[in-house]
């Protein structure tokens, strides 16, 4: 096991964590804009294919992220109070919640499968290919499920290079398998989603080889093991981490509902947006994952203020960062696009006129990350919950209902800023609690045992 962060550098040690987590998850991102320009290669209807499955994906990222933060969190934790036996613990714990969810939400997800076509008003040949595609995906989230124990329980512990080489692994068997088909004249929407489950398989595979590398110990002393006296904190924290990501994947697919009957090509343009957004943000939400290790280790040592020192120095990077950031994404987004659906020229168009009104927003949304990570960190996950319904009710719905019936589609121009600007409520209240922290020099709730553990 690594030693632990909190004698360390604070500017290195936050870099350090983050870097490899802003690798993976760029090479991750690859996975739904490979498949775009595969599809695309089919027939450029496919495209809003991996549209309409993204809500799907945001269902298996809420229950994914729901039990990975409090196994990094509890992890960073046992390494920053240096008990193996409680480190122990948590690590069987967590694994036997990911997996046994990943098998739930498997069997869920066949039993659901046949009512999308119904929810979404899909053409006959999208219907047929989403069906192929999701099948495939579904069949993929028990080693998904894997995989994100195994970056969780190596990232709680300071090691974050293994989800780096998972990711990369992954999308390089990925691209491989179809660039075959592809090149072989055999590719197929079927072909496509094969390819994502034998990928993930693999990238688990190399995953477990480089942890063993490491001397990381990823098999859990007993399989499917949950211990009682860590099953009521990892709930506490992973209930509202799922709720607030189960309230984005409904803001994605009322997103996609509202703007269905507008045709194809608006969805594919949707589709577009997710992916680009998605990459220009990833240098935030790889930073709060990292704070969120950083957190979690000082408050096991009962190193508060040097915790604090470590977010506010990266709230004030992280502004200027996204600022520079706005005017290379408002340049590089058109050629970018080019790229990415060459042959989607109208949905290529309204999704760049979308994208550089959206841009705008990025530093309060980046703001809002960071105030997650941190908050996560302590062990408090519900203010993200609170902020995500502030968003998607006064930032989504109501300009949905409100703005979408007079001005179409173009009223995203206006949206996406705005809801993005709302995110930084949870980095004004950080701000606002831990100051009070700092203060009393004493942690409120739910994590108040654990630092006064640590102070003792």
């Amino acid at each position: 096991m690594r030693d632990d962060i909190t004698t360390q550098p604070i500017g290195r040690a936050i870099a350090r964590l983050s870097a490899p987590i802003f690798a993976s998850m760029v090479i991750n991102s690859l996975w739904l804009s490979v498949d775009i320009y595969f599809l695309g290669r089919l027939t450029a209807d496919y495209i809003a294919v991996a549209t309409y499955l993204s809500p799907c994906l945001f269902v298996v990222y809420a229950v994914l992220e729901g039990f990975s933060i409090p196994l990094i969190v509890l992890i960073g934790r046992a390494v920053g109070t240096r008990d193996p036996q409680q480190l122990a613990e948590v690590r069987d714990t967590g694994w036997g919640l990911l997996v046994g969810v990943g098998l739930l939400v498997t069997v869920c997800g066949f039993a659901l499968l046949p009512i999308a076509p119904r929810v979404f008003t899909m053409s006959p040949v999208v219907s047929k290919g989403f069906t192929l595609y999701a099948l495939c995906f579904v069949a993929s989230i028990v080693p998904w499920c894997v995989r994100a124990y195994q970056a969780a329980l190596c990232g709680g512990t300071g090691h974050t290079s293994p989800s780096y080489v998972g990711s990369l692994t992954f999308i390089g068997t990925k691209v491989a398998l179809q660039g075959a088909l592809l090149w072989s004249g055999h590719l197929s929407i079927s072909g496509i989603g094969l390819s994502t489950i034998v990928a993930m398989w693999i990238s688990v595979v190399c995953t477990a080889v480089y942890m063993r590398c490491l001397a990381i110990r990823g098999r859990p002393a007993r399989w499917m093991a949950v211990s009682q006296r860590w099953l009521r904190q990892f709930l506490l924290m992973a209930v509202p981490v799922m709720a607030g990501n189960l309230l984005g994947a409904i803001e994605a697919g009322m997103t996609v509902g509202f703007f269905s009957h507008y045709g194809t090509e608006t969805l594919s343009a949707l589709g577009l947006l997710e992916r680009v957004r998605t990459m220009a943000l990833f240098p935030a939400i790889a930073i709060s994952v990292g704070i969120s290790i950083f957190v979690s280790q000082h408050l096991g040592a009962g190193q508060i203020a040097r915790a604090w020192h470590g977010v506010s120095a990266t709230f004030r990077v992280i502004v200027l960062a996204y600022i520079g950031l706005v005017i290379i994404c408002y340049c590089g987004i058109a050629p970018a696009l080019s790229l990415l659906a060459p042959d989607a020229t109208g949905a290529r168009e309204f999704a760049v006129l979308v994208f550089q009104s959206e841009v705008v927003g990025f530093p309060f949304l980046a703001l809002g990350f960071i105030g997650q990570g941190a908050f996560e960190g302590t062990g408090k996950t519900y203010p993200n919950l609170i902020t995500l319904v502030i968003v998607v009710v006064f930032g989504r719905l109501l300009p949905y209902l409100i703005i979408v019936p007079v001005m179409g589609p173009m009223a995203l121009r206006y949206i996406l800023p705005w809801s993005h600007v709302l995110h930084a409520v949870e980095a004004i209240w950080f701000i606002r609690s831990y100051r009070r922290l700092m203060q009393s020099q004493r942690v409120g709730r739910p994590h108040v045992a654990v630092a006064q553990c640590a102070v003792q």
